[in-house]
This record gives C-alpha cells, structure tokens and sequence, in this order.
C-alpha cells in the first residue's frame, strides 16, 4: 500500500516531490506534489505559517484525488499542489503566479481571518472552481461565480454559540476573547449581540500579537466568567490552548468552528476537559463517504481535523465534476457541479446559496472524553428541529440601508381584532392569565422565532444581517418604528383572527393578516401541550433551570420548545407568503415546496421553502438587494 507522511511546512510556494516506490515526500522550493502523476493538477492554498492547517488540507484533498489519479479523464495522472500564500496579500499576489502556472482544475482554499478580501481577487484572476475550507463570510458582491465556502457563515456560527449558552450549555456569565482578524471581530460581534438577555456579557478581550497570554488570561479571569467564548481559528486557537495550559487553567470555553484540530488538544492538554467546540457532524455518521474519508486518513497516519475533511469535500466536488463534464472549461465544470443542489457529501447533504455559503451548515457539539475529541450525544442535547432555546436573543428594532427596502412591522393587535390570548390558550401555551409573566414570554417567543424565519426566507442571516448582494431589503421587528420613519417603507404584519380557507391575507395598501386562529385550528390543535403550561413550568420557561440538570426537566422543555417552534414556523411562512404578495407574486404550483404555492407547499417546513426564479425577480424589483453597486 502506498503511504502518505504528513507533510512538512515549507517557505512560500512550494512543491514536496514524491520519491520513491514507498511515496516518501520531501519539502522543496518550489512545489508540493501529494499523488503520483504529471497530468492534471489540484492546487491546495493558504498559509503555511497557520499551525498546520494548509499540511491538513492536502491530506484531505489527496484522499479525494487519489481514487481518480490515472482514471478516465484523469488517466494522465493528478497531482496537489500545496502552495503558501504567506499570509499576506504580497505573499498571495507571489502565490498566485505559481497557481495560474499549474494550470489547475481547481482551488482549495484556506485563507486566515484577515485575507478574504484578496481571496475574492485571486478567485476572479483564476477562472476555475473554489472550494473554501477556512472561515470565510459569504459575499455575492464579491464572488465572481465560482466560489463555494464549505462551513458555516460566521454570523451564523456566533449566533450559535450566543445561543448555546442558554442550552446546553446553560451559561449566565460569559466573557469573549477573539483573533486580531477581521474574521475574528465578525464572530464575536456576531456572539455578543444575539447573547439572551439572561446572559450577562462580562466583557471582550482581542489578543493583541504583542499580548503575553498570561495577561490576556488574566484579564478573561478577571471578568468572572462561567464560560469563555474564543472566536479563534488555526494557530490563534492553537495559542490560546497554549495559554491555558501554561497557565494551569481548567475553564470552560466554546471554541468557534474551525478549532477542533488535534495541534489544539495538544497544546491545552487536560486545560481543555471543560471546553466544549463547535463543528459539523462526524463524517463516520454521514454515511458511506464520510465513512471511506475517516479510514483513508487513519490511513495515512494523520488526525482527522476539521479543515482535512472540509478540504476532502472541496476537492471531491471539483474532481467528480470536472470527470463528468470531460472537460476543465469552468462553465461546463460549474453546471456538472450543481452547487445549488443538495447533494450527499462527507458532511451529509449541503446546499450551496449563490453567494457561495451553504444554506444550513450542520453545525453539533464536540467535547473532550479519554484524550481525544468526541461528537456530544445527541440524547443529551435539546431536540434537534425546534429553532433556538427558549429566552433566546429578543428581537430588536430594524433598520433597512437599501433604498427600496421595507420594515416589517409584526404585531398581535389590539381591541377586538387580538386573538392570540386565546389561541395559546387552547394549544396550552397560555396559563389564561393566571401567571401573566409566562404568558408574555410565550407570545414574544413566537414572534421572535418566527421573525428569525423569516429573515432566512428573504436571504438574511437569522439576526437580519444582510448578506452583501444577496439579501433582499426586508428586515423585521416587533418594536413599532418611530414616526420618522415614511409610511412607505413600513410594512405592517397583524397576527390575528380566522378565515374560512386562508392562513393569511393581504389586508390593505401594505398591510397584511396571517390568521393566527387558523393557523391554531387546522394545524396545532392536535397538537396541544399537555399538561398546559402552568406555575410548575416557570423555572423552564423563565430562565432558572440551567439545561441537564434533569432529564425530565429537559424533556418537558423541549415539549413547550418544540410547540412554540412549530407555530412560530407556521407564522413565519405565512408572514414570507403574504409579504410575497406584497411584492407582486402570485401563487404558484411551479414548485412543490415554492412560498407561493398553497396546494402542495402547504405543510411543507419552512427550510424546504423557495422562491421559484419568476417570484425572485419580483422580490428583488420591490426590495432591492443590500449591499450591491449602483
């Protein structure tokens, strides 16, 4: 069989040169070969200098070119060429000329937190498929087209972490310490303000490259934290894992996606039994591929790392699409790869949006058990399906910058029009009065909930931070905007009342009902809460119950979760369907699971949700797109 070492860091770009019947690779000057061949070429990049994490990546992208090498299309041969970007935009520019002259069918990319401006450069100088392995924001501005970003966005993954620290990991107390990056000042902006408002934030810390860690400790010990969040990637996560072994301090932390990487565990030790780190799923319970990938890295002796399995999917992608469009011109290699397509993977199925993120990255929960990292049981984690914890973040006022754009306003009502007191009532979501604390909270979860829904449907992150040149202008608030703002960019929402055969209408000039009473008649009242929410239930629903401290404490509270949830999605789908209207879109039966469509996307869940080509244009023509030139 033959063997893959792990390969060794080499200064700028670089070829290691395979030798011998065995394999055996040798750093040199100029290039970096991970399989035999001299036919086509798989180009690796990134930052030598970044603990290891470029090594990773080609392990990861020779695993997906090694089944190819010397087959069909690839008869000749296919090589990795691992090249260093030197972490800066000079040593990229350097890079790039190695790059264009290996004529490459593809890129996997891992750029650090500082260099994504130049990495959406490089792209649009190189003309072939991108696979990012790294964290990256998406950006359809940006993205020349041929783009892809294998992970979560970073909004996304610290509004994760902001609400893993209701559940489960039931923090009160939280301190953040964050790289001196641009990525890292996204992921901690992104975790503080969509902390609960159950969870005091006891301050911030950047790690400053002059910083000594025994300071930068110090000052997160001085905060009194009950957990620490560190949004800090590759070697950055590698010094503060450092810091914390050189500092004997066992403490809880959250560590940012990206960070579980074997160099991590080995510098923080046993410092690191309490911490917990996000991630995608383990590719073992992904199914065959993932299944293969896992074996062919024990293979060649290498850990199995974060960005070796996300670079494998890059990699796989490119060299299964450039076989099966026979040729590497990028228009016939882009329509092989589908990208907008769900497709199985290492990782489970990922759907590509076209600013190049994926619509729902697979994040889980990894913990520390006998010395090596381990997914945390999903029997010990809040049901999956059933959005946030409850007490998450509370919704804010809007605010829209592209000039056609609107504020949804969404509101109960009032006077005789109001409903929703009742509603709950016979779901038993409401105690009738009796603990009007409760009933408060249940209502302003469910419009908050469904606020964060329907900020995804219009191309948002769940917090209604646009996604540059691919958000629509439509943000959402529960809070009634000030009467500065014009009439005309007010969109009003009341959720309300019944109707023979709709869940919602549009009811005015601007103005919509999403019938909160239908909703609760036709799809959720089978589904009551039984028992009905009562005083019993107050620990659970306000804040007091810390998260597995009891099983059937955990168990009723994802019984009240997962009802809230469920009608909240229903007002959230609604909410998008009639705002649909608002913006010229008619219904439709183009596609199964099309917002507009009330025969077969009735019941359909919020995720499956689109909007057919003809309606986005609609959309994007009322709203306008944040973010794009004009």
């Amino acid at each position: 069989m033959r063997r893959f070492p792990r390969l060794r860091a080499s200064h700028g770009p670089g070829l290691l040169v395979l030798l011998g019947l065995l394999g055996t690779l040798r750093a040199a000057p100029e290039a970096a070969v991970a399989a035999p061949g001299k036919g086509h070429v798989l180009v690796v990049l990134g930052t030598q200098a970044d603990g290891g994490r470029l090594e990773a990546a080609a392990r990861g992208a020779f695993v997906a070119t090694r089944a190819a090498a010397g087959k069909g299309f690839f008869e000749d041969g296919l090589q990795v060429e691992q090249i260093d970007d030197g972490g800066n935009e000079a040593g990229l520019k350097k890079a790039l000329k190695a790059v264009k002259k290996a004529k490459p069918i593809g890129v996997v990319a891992c750029p650090t937190g500082d260099m994504a401006p130049f990495y959406w450069k490089a792209a649009k100088s190189v003309r072939v498929p991108w696979f990012v392995a790294t964290g990256m924001a998406p950006d359809e501005v940006q993205n020349p087209g041929n783009v892809c970003i294998v992970g979560p966005t970073p909004v996304a993954q610290g509004i994760r972490a902001a609400d893993a620290m209701i559940a489960p990991l039931s923090g009160r107390r939280v301190a953040v310490v964050h790289e001196p990056t641009a990525l890292g000042r996204v992921l901690a902006a992104a975790f503080t303000r969509n902390l609960s408002e159950r969870v005091a934030l006891a301050g911030v810390r950047e790690w400053d490259p002059e910083d000594d860690a025994t300071d930068v400790i110090g000052a997160l010990k001085g905060y009194e934290p009950d957990w620490v969040y560190v949004a800090m990637t590759g070697v950055w996560a590698q010094r503060f894992a450092a810091a914390l072994k050189s500092t004997s301090w066992t403490h809880p932390c959250l560590f940012c996606d990206g960070s579980r990487d074997e160099s991590v565990l080995e510098a923080g030790g046993a410092m690191l039994a309490k911490s917990v780190f996000l991630d995608g799923p383990d590719p073992e319970l992904m199914g065959r591929v993932g299944e293969d990938l896992v074996m062919a890295l024990e293979r060649l002796d290498g850990p199995i790392e974060t960005v070796a399995i996300r670079a494998y999917e890059g990699a796989r992608r490119i060299v299964q699409a450039t076989a099966k469009a026979d040729s590497t011109k990028l228009k016939k290699v882009w329509a092989a790869l589908a990208p907008g397509e769900a497709s199985n993977g290492a990782l489970g199925p990922l759907h590509f949006e076209l600013h190049g993120g994926i619509r729902f990255f697979p994040l889980t929960y990894w913990k520390i058990e006998r010395g090596r990292f381990e997914m945390w049981p999903i029997g010990l984690l809040p049901v999956e399906g059933c959005g946030p914890p409850l007490g998450f973040r509370a919704v804010k006022p809007a605010a829209v910058n592209e000039r056609r754009g609107k504020i949804g306003y969404v509101t109960y009502g009032d006077g005789k029009t109001r409903t929703i007191e009742q509603d709950m009532l016979e779901i038993g979501l409401s105690t009738g009065g009796k603990h009007p604390e409760l009933d408060a909270f249940v209502r302003g979860e469910i419009l908050a909930r469904a606020i964060r829904i329907a900020h995804r449907l219009f191309r948002r992150e769940a917090d209604g931070t646009p996604i540059p040149g691919h958000s629509w202008g439509m943000s959402f608030t529960t809070t009634k905007p000030d009467d500065d703002v014009p009439r005309s960019k007010v969109w009003l929402a009341i959720v309300a009342g019944d109707d023979e055969a709709a869940g919602g209408r549009v009811i005015g000039s601007g103005m919509v009902a999403v019938y909160s009473t239908f909703l609760k008649r036709t799809m959720y009242i089978t589904r009551k809460l039984e028992p009905p929410i009562s005083d019993a239930d107050k620990h659970l629903i306000l804040g007091d119950y810390r998260w597995g401290m009891d099983r059937a404490n955990n168990r009723r509270a994802d019984e009240i979760r997962c009802l809230i949830d469920g009608f909240a999605s229903a007002v959230g789908l609604t909410l998008s369907h009639e705002f649909g209207h608002l913006c010229g879109c008619g219904h439709d039966t183009e596609h199964p699971t099309s917002i507009m469509n009330v025969v077969a996307g009735a019941g359909a869940s919020w995720e499956e949700a689109v909007w057919i080509p003809s309606h986005q244009r609609n959309v994007t023509t009322a709203l306008g797109i944040e973010g794009l030139r004009r």
